[in-house]
């Protein structure tokens, strides 16, 4: 592990986390590095045979009409469950999460960037800031953005809806990385909006600015 700064990346779905993690990474130019913790966790509930012991908990949890016959997790269909069932999912985070946050801080000591971007939507949420020395980058974009950027995806409008409403708000998430930063003593905070679809330029300002403040 060769970093020498790290960075979470959080922010609600359809804010642009992960491209302004692509941004980021394109203008470092072999300074910047990546780690989407959704990437990882979907690795997870796949079929890799180091995981089958946590899917096999899932499935226990939440009944065999989730697995694939590979073993996989049928994760759209969970999911459909999941956010519509506050107790159920933080039954699921409960099982997922311990094991996520492992092969997260594995994929760090791998990294040998100076810049290491690690990019999750539940940084406030489940409060692990300090696997990235509580250093943030919120993402945010106004709800009308939001949700024309969500539209375009393979989710119906009600499970979209129920997904974010299963996240905290930007204020929510603001409020308990400030709080999380003050209690810890450390950390920085940057603010980025992508509502009007930011430059190539504000991307670069953005990663200078970064830099500014690590250095």
């Amino acid at each position: 592990m060769s970093f020498e700064y790290v960075l979470g990346v959080t922010g609600s779905m359809g804010c642009g986390k992960s491209y302004t993690c692509k941004k980021l990474v394109e203008i470092g130019n072999g300074t910047v590095s990546h780690i989407n913790t959704d990437l990882l966790g979907r690795e997870i509930l796949g079929t890799a045979l180091e995981y089958k012991d946590l899917r096999r908990q899932i499935f226990q949890s939440f009944g065999h009409q989730f697995e694939n016959e590979d073993t996989s997790v049928k994760r759209k269909e969970l999911g459909e469950l999941l956010f519509q069932d506050k107790v159920a999912l933080e039954e699921f985070n409960r099982i997922l999460l311990p094991e996520a946050l492992k092969r997260v801080q594995n994929e760090m000591e791998k990294n040998t960037s100076p810049l290491l971007l690690v990019e999750s939507a539940l940084f406030a949420e489940y409060r692990f800031f300090d696997i990235v020395q509580h250093n943030m980058l919120l993402v945010y974009a106004n709800k009308e953005i939001q949700m024309g950027r969500l539209s375009k995806g393979d989710l119906p409008a009600d499970q979209v809806k129920g997904r974010i409403a299963s996240q905290f708000s930007y204020q929510e998430k603001l409020e308990g990385i400030v709080q999380a930063q003050k209690e810890a003593g450390q950390g920085k905070l940057f603010l980025f909006d992508t509502s009007l679809n930011p430059s190539h330029e504000a991307y670069k300002e953005l990663l200078g600015h970064i830099w500014g403040e690590c250095k």
